[in-house]
């Protein structure tokens, strides 16, 4: 009866150990999609916030009147000074753009930024009628994922998009690195 080749297959052992390997990997993708969620989310807001601070910039300069954003950690209004007196009256100055109207910027259920912003500056930007900003700011959105863009810096003659170099240092002008 000579030769019986054994049969061949896999132990409970080995299977269990290829079965949590498995379970590894799977977790360990599915936390680096939710990494990649998050980057891309603070990408398009910032970059959301960027195109229409650029847009109010470009409606002072055609239409030859003060245009206004005013900032709150949860939403901004791009106002156009109807009256030109030079002043932002949110009663009579025309609203031309709101956060909630861009589909770049996410909002939780009770109408929040899904990522908050902070701001230095006082909250108000302005454009006068040769584009030029009377007011600096640098706006911010705060994370631990480490996005592409997640800073502005608005000076008097420029709007950049940067990148926070501290994560734990403020909101400044300094802390935002334009490239």
């Amino acid at each position: 009866m000579g030769d019986r080749r054994k049969a061949r297959g896999f132990s409970l052992i080995e299977l269990m150990v290829v079965v949590i390997i498995v379970g590894i990997l799977a977790g360990m993708s599915v936390f680096g999609y939710r990494n990649f969620k998050i980057k891309n989310e603070i990408n398009n807001q910032t970059r959301a916030i960027y195109a229409d601070l650029i847009k109010l910039r470009m409606m002072a300069m055609r239409g030859n009147r003060m245009t206004f954003m005013e900032l709150t950690p949860n939403n901004y209004i791009g106002y156009v000074d109807t009256n030109e007196n030079g002043l932002l009256d949110t009663d009579t100055d025309a609203v031309v753009l709101q956060a909630d109207k861009n589909p770049d910027v996410l909002f939780t259920s009770n109408g929040m930024f899904v990522h908050p912003v902070s701001y230095s500056g006082g909250g108000f930007i302005s454009f006068n009628e040769r584009g030029f900003s009377s007011t600096t700011c640098t706006i911010c959105i705060f994370s631990n994922v480490n996005p592409s863009y997640d800073c502005i810096k608005v000076s008097q003659t420029k709007i950049n998009l940067g990148k926070i170099k501290n994560q734990s240092s403020g909101c400044t002008n300094a802390n935002c690195e334009t490239r």
